[in-house]
């Protein structure tokens, strides 16, 4: 079996999971290299493609979130927002209030057919474009999502393995088949526009 190292959390947000906030606080931000996180219960040996990881030389972190394993590159823009726990009422309606909010920016910069799918997916045309999870403390509960604006599937296929766990609108489809970009869809939006847009949203 082959092993690889997983680097603690320490991306742009990883403060968020151990604050004790008291108003809301969001961090908009785009990856500056390559990488992969896993979720907080998944093995890397069942949801990576290791040789291509190793190959590649690329780095490996695992979050405190639930959810499943996701590529992260400079295409993409990850999305991440802090409320203290006494404002929290339940982890759907916060994947329901957040994700169309969301929803609401990318269609008033042009792009139609979006949707929300399964738990906390954003998607245009069944195929999707945005998954997010939450973490929980004592103190706060933590939203992150990862939006993809430009990234190719083929990369995604590449280096992450069909999950264990899917939604049922996936219907086993793989990467290439069930996830899309933003500008895949013919949608000429540069991540700076809707980087901007969505923090006006979430300040």
């Amino acid at each position: 079996m082959t092993s690889i190292k997983i680097r603690k959390y320490d991306l742009p947000d990883s403060y968020l999971f151990e604050n004790t906030i008291v108003t809301a606080t969001n961090i908009v931000w785009k990856p500056v290299k390559t990488c992969v996180v896993l979720g907080r219960s998944n093995n890397p040996n069942d949801s990576l493609n290791l040789d291509n990881i190793i190959n590649d030389n690329i780095p490996v972190y695992k979050r405190p979130s639930g959810g499943e394993t996701v590529l992260l590159s400079n295409k993409m823009l990850v999305i991440s927002i802090a409320i203290n726990q006494t404002n929290f009422k339940s982890g759907k309606s916060i994947f329901k209030d957040y994700n169309n909010r969301i929803i609401s920016v990318i269609e008033s910069l042009g792009v139609q057919d979006l949707g929300f799918k399964g738990i906390s997916d954003i998607t245009i045309n069944d195929l999707k474009i945005l998954g997010s999870a939450i973490y929980q403390n004592k103190f706060v509960v933590f939203y992150h999502a990862v939006l993809n604006v430009n990234e190719s599937t083929s990369l995604i296929e590449k280096y992450l393995k069909h999950p264990k766990r899917e939604p049922d609108y996936r219907n086993n489809r793989n990467h290439k088949d069930f996830v899309t970009s933003i500008a895949q869809e013919k949608n000429n939006i540069t991540i700076d526009e809707l980087k901007k847009a969505v923090q006006m949203e979430f300040q």
